[in-house]
Order: structure tokens, then sequence, then C-alpha cells
């Protein structure tokens, strides 16, 4: 209740001041509010757009109904190859559509292919389950292995089913991740998976500086988070409103936070900083960040370590095990930019050297002007499609049966 309060006082009074500023004379706000798909949604952007859209509720084994968007032209997708897009941690889907002409999404309708959006647990999209609320501890107890065991699962096989056709993954930063897990450790996943795409991959991340200083005290603060009842995250729907208005008023603030979150910001267009912030932050389970705290810690790629007692009783083993790489069989192909603040040569070889498939290829992401991505230029860079899309086409025409 105090909780609740807190939020609600901290919540007015950031409304009193955006309120005060004068908002007619900032020539930047003005700019950005003719832009109608800040803080819109999915579906009012695709149509928009011209497109035309399905929405489907997804239920998971565990009880949770996820949302998956079918994004299509005027026509029916001539390919019957589908493509799986899944957003990143603390995004939603909304960043594959809200760029116009320069959207993921609409690039690959436009090539004929069918685009499906995924939407995990805990996402603004997601937040519903059979038996719980959001305002239920419960709800928000989940790691990335509950989302590799359920989510993806259960939203790869509807759009396998549905279309009748091998899926192309595409995983954007936490996409990556779950992504690779998923192709390594389902039974499933070779007959219906035609690829994976990692895109700014967060496989291993043990070498990053600085942040690999920052592991060991980050842990202490979730566990500290986690004995105060704290389970979810930025899932309070004025979040990115709040940081929007923000943006309007200190745009450089902003952008340096990209800066320092993403890396470079020389390809991300400073009039897209309210479009990234109408999709972020977005709910998150704070044992996500948790499980990637430990995988930074341990330098592996492994299974939340739930303490060794009870690894015991779950596992079998006082260590948890490992997702092994050497599994995946279907084709991988690695996107990777050097002016990521993710990005690390040494845990990027490693990654690409244990895929276990033939079937690989990797790619460093630049402009024409030879200026490397950044993270957040996967999907904001002002040159994203022929720096990217039109050589992910290329690789995606390779793979296909």
């Amino acid at each position: 209740m105090k909780t609740a309060l807190v939020v609600l006082v901290c919540f007015r009074l950031s409304c009193l001041f955006v309120c005060s500023l004068n908002f007619k004379n900032n020539a930047f706000l003005t700019k950005w509010y003719d832009n109608p798909d800040v803080l819109s949604d999915v579906p009012t952007m695709v149509k928009r757009n011209g497109y035309n859209i399905e929405t489907y509720q997804v239920t998971t084994q565990d009880g949770y109904i996820l949302t998956l968007f079918y994004v299509f032209g005027k026509n029916k997708p001539s390919k019957p190859n589908p493509v799986y897009l899944q957003h990143g941690l603390t995004v939603t889907s909304g960043h594959y559509v809200d760029l116009g002409n320069r959207s993921c999404a609409f690039y690959f309708v436009d090539k004929g292919y069918q685009v499906w959006l995924g939407n995990i647990r805990g996402s603004v999209y997601s937040r519903k389950h059979r038996n719980l609320t959001t305002r239920d501890p419960q709800f928000w107890t989940y790691n990335l292995d509950n989302i590799v065991e359920n989510d993806l699962p259960a939203l790869i096989s509807f759009v396998y089913t549905k279309s009748g056709h091998k899926v192309h993954y595409v995983g954007d930063s936490f996409g990556t991740t779950i992504g690779i897990m998923f192709a390594s450790s389902h039974p499933k996943a070779s007959s219906m998976l035609q690829s994976v795409f990692l895109l700014g991959p967060t496989v291993y991340v043990h070498n990053l500086v600085p942040l690999k200083y920052f592991y060991k005290p980050a842990l202490a603060v979730t566990d500290m988070l986690i004995q105060f009842g704290v389970r979810g995250l930025f899932y309070q729907n004025f979040l990115p409103a709040l940081g929007v208005y923000t943006c309007g008023v200190l745009p450089q603030l902003c952008l340096n936070f990209i800066t320092v979150a993403s890396g470079s910001n020389k390809l991300f267009p400073p009039e897209d900083l309210p479009l990234f912030f109408s999709y972020w932050p977005d709910g998150v389970s704070i044992l996500e960040f948790k499980h990637y705290l430990q995988l930074g810690l341990s330098n592996k790629l492994q299974k939340f370590d739930h303490g060794r007692r009870t690894n015991l009783k779950k596992y079998g083993a006082r260590d948890p095990p490992l997702y092994n790489l050497s599994a995946v069989s279907v084709p991988v192909c690695i996107f990777y930019g050097e002016s990521d603040v993710y990005y690390d040569k040494e845990d990027l070889e490693r990654t690409y050297d244990e895929i276990g498939t033939r079937q690989k290829c990797k790619y460093s992401v630049s402009n024409g002007e030879n200026i490397p991505y950044a993270h957040v230029d996967f999907a904001y860079s002002k040159t994203v499609i022929e720096d990217l899309f039109d050589v992910m086409l290329e690789v995606f025409k390779k793979f296909e049966d």
C-alpha cells in the first residue's frame, strides 16, 4: 500500500512538472507530437501505415496468456516462410512497426513474407494469466528458463502450425539469448525452425567492460529487492509517457542515456527519441535480470541457479545444467556491431564456435561510412534497411528449403 502511494505521489508530481513547462516554445517537442506513432499501440501503427493485422491469444502450459500479432499486406504473402520477430528485454514488439517505411516488420511484409510479432510474458501485450494478475508476486516469479520452456514453444508452435511452414526466428538482444537457448534445448526446435538470426547477441556476456565489474553488486541488489518482495519491474503504464515527456524537455539527456546503455548513437536519429521511449521501459521479472547476472558471473550459458540445495531437488546436481550450443542443428546467423556495449570479441567468437550447426554465418554490421552499429542501431539506425535488412534477406534465401 505504501509503495502504491509513493508511486502515485511521484506520478502526480511528474505530471505537475510536465504541465508547468511551455511545450509550445519547445521545437523538439512540437515536432515529436506531430508523429502519431508516439505512444501508440501496435495494431494502430500497423493499420496507419497501410498494412493489415490479426491478433491471437496463445496460452502457455503454465497459464500465461500471450499476444501474438500477424502483420500482412493487402495481398496474401507470396512466400510461405514465416518470419517471427522477438523483442528484447524491457521493450515491446512496437519497435518493429514504429518507424514507418524503416520498420523491420513492414520491410519483410513487402518482401512477401508472413511476419509475426511475439510478446513475452510481462510485456504490455502479455500480462494476463489464467489464475494470476500482475499484482500477484507469483505472476512475476519467472526467469529465462521459464520463457524458453513455455513462451517460445507456445508462440513458435502456433506460427508453425498456422503457416504450415518452418519459421525464421529473428531475435534482438534478449531475443537472441532465449532464441539460442530454445534452439539448443527444445526437442522440436529443428522441426519448427527454418533458421535463427541473432541481432546484437547477448549470449556469453562475461567479458563486457565495464559491466563485468557491476555483476556482483547488481546481483546483491536483486537479492535485496527480492527479500523486500519486489518481483516485477517497469510494468506501470505511465512510465513510457513520462519518458517521452522528459525527452521532450531534455533531449540531450536521453541521447546520453542511449549512448551509455547502447553504445555510440551516431546512427540513431534524435527525432526517433520519442518513439524509442514510447515502448521502453516495459514489464520484466527481476529474476530475468538475476539470471543474466548469473550468466555474466559464471561465464556459462546455464539454467537459473536457485542455490545448491534447490538445484539438487530441481536438477539433481548442485550446479545448474548448461545449454549445449553444440546441439543447435538449424542454420544460425549472427549480426553484431563493434560499437555495441554488449559486444566483446572473445564472447562473440565463443558463441559462434560453440554453435553446432554447419550452416552458420556472422556479419559485423556498419553503415556505408563504416560506422559500426551500437545496440540500439539494430532497430533504429537511419540506414538500417541497407545495412541490415537487405543482408538478412539474402541470408534468408540461402537458408530456405
